[in-house]
């Protein structure tokens, strides 16, 4: 639940956002343009039995996702945060406010809603496929954004040069995305165990597995809750 301290950020948060409507990608034209990406995976993942193709594009949606969180905090959250430095807030409030600020912009939630919504139509013939390849995806990105929006704030808290952590993580997505058609899939898997768990359990389903896919599903909220613990320690 939001505090009232996190709801005042969002509101003023929401204000700034107004004024910058008019450079913002309509939520319609991310969904177009993300079926149609996905509609290009779609003809790998009928022959993908050892989840490769589910891996790499799981990481590009995930890394798409950090990309527009990052433009997102920069763009209007970031010079919040910066002002609301002469105030008394709590780490608890800051991360609640990175979190809720990114995954309530109309942007992401039509970007997250259309991979949702063609996870479903993919494993159609499959309902409990369909269901928890949907649930174990907007758990990987929450869980993303939790992580993200923690690094962040201990990037600001503590004075680290942005530019630096950005080109560090571009560089390590960038060497993961090559590793992976290098070394096969088990690059990425070894990299981020959150997608090694969201894969695993989406494989889990397809085999109906149901111990399997439970047991992937609390890794990941245990990571989740790690992420939240950590984040209101250093934040």
């Amino acid at each position: 639940m939001i505090d009232r301290q996190t709801a005042s950020l969002l509101l003023v948060e929401r204000t700034r956002s107004s004024g910058y409507r008019s450079t913002r990608l309509y939520p319609a034209a991310v969904v177009i343009l993300n079926l149609f990406f996905c509609s290009y995976f779609e003809r790998y993942f009928k022959t993908d039995t050892s989840g490769f193709y589910l891996t790499v594009f799981f990481f590009l949606e995930t890394t798409f996702y950090v990309g527009v969180s990052l433009v997102n905090f920069f763009s209007i959250s970031f010079e919040i945060l910066a002002k609301s430095r002469v105030f008394a807030t709590t780490p608890t409030g800051r991360l609640l406010f990175v979190i809720a600020g990114n995954l309530r912009r109309p942007m992401v939630l039509s970007f997250v809603a259309s991979n949702v919504f063609f996870l479903i139509v993919l494993f159609r013939h499959t309902p409990s496929l369909a269901v928890a390849a949907a649930l174990l995806f907007s758990l990987l990105i929450v869980i993303t954004e939790t992580l993200l929006a923690g690094v962040l704030l201990i990037v600001i808290r503590r004075s680290i040069p942005l530019g630096t952590v950005i080109v560090s993580l571009g560089f390590l997505l960038f060497s993961a995305l090559v590793g992976s058609f290098i070394f096969h899939y088990e690059s990425l898997l070894a990299m981020n165990p959150l997608l090694r768990w969201t894969i695993n359990g989406i494989l889990a389903a397809r085999e109906s597995n149901a111990l399997e896919v439970a047991t992937n599903v609390v890794w990941l909220l245990v990571s989740g809750a790690i992420a939240v613990i950590v984040g209101r320690r250093f934040a």
